[in-house]
């Protein structure tokens, strides 16, 4: 059976998220989530985008389309962002119903993601649960569902990152690679 990952880049159409210094978060999520698919592909692993290009989905339409792939996992990208410019650093989020599962393919892809991220000083702001149902998606999907909340748009150094190439690239393949060891831990479990 071929392995399968739904991506999903967050917001889209007239629902930009975070926007800060020109750059728009629904943007920059589809750009890295191509870049997900395509080096998945790379490694034999099919990914399937929730959206493709700039259309508004809900929660709901996406959680259908990872269940319509028969995704084993799902991995949502999101950048964060403040009106406090020094706030920085990754996170990651499950739902607040997680069970042992979800947490233990959260712990795999964070840690990854965390340490791929050290080196740039992006920090890491820890593993989260959405106690308040603030990510409906986290709990609703019929495959475990892991939100990544890669960076701070609004923080400057972050952002000169998010505008280097071969960083997004970097990050993109970080990403396919944490996503595919964690397709191995899941097989394990």
């Amino acid at each position: 059976m071929e392995r399968r990952i739904c991506i999903d880049p967050g917001h889209g159409g007239a629902d930009t998220g975070v926007i800060a210094f020109g750059l728009e978060e629904k943007e920059i999520c589809l750009d890295i989530a191509c870049r997900v698919r395509e080096y998945l592909s790379m490694q034999g692993v099919e990914g399937r985008l929730t959206r493709s290009e700039d259309v508004a989905l809900t929660w709901l339409e996406r959680a259908r389309r990872a269940e319509e792939f028969e995704a084993e996992v799902m991995i949502s990208l999101h950048l964060s962002g403040s009106s406090d410019h020094q706030d920085s650093g990754f996170e990651s989020y499950i739902g607040g119903c997680a069970g042992l599962t979800e947490r233990s393919l959260q712990s795999w892809l964070h840690n990854h993601i965390a340490a791929f991220f050290r080196p740039f000083g992006i920090w890491d702001r820890g593993k989260k649960y959405d106690s308040t149902g603030a990510f409906p998606l986290l709990d609703e999907a019929v495959c475990p569902v892991i939100q990544l909340q890669l960076f701070f748009l609004t923080h400057p150094e972050e952002k000169r990152w998010c505008r280097h190439r071969p960083f997004r690239e970097a990050l993109a393949y970080a990403i396919a690679e944490g996503a595919i060891a964690l397709l191995q831990q899941k097989s394990v479990k």
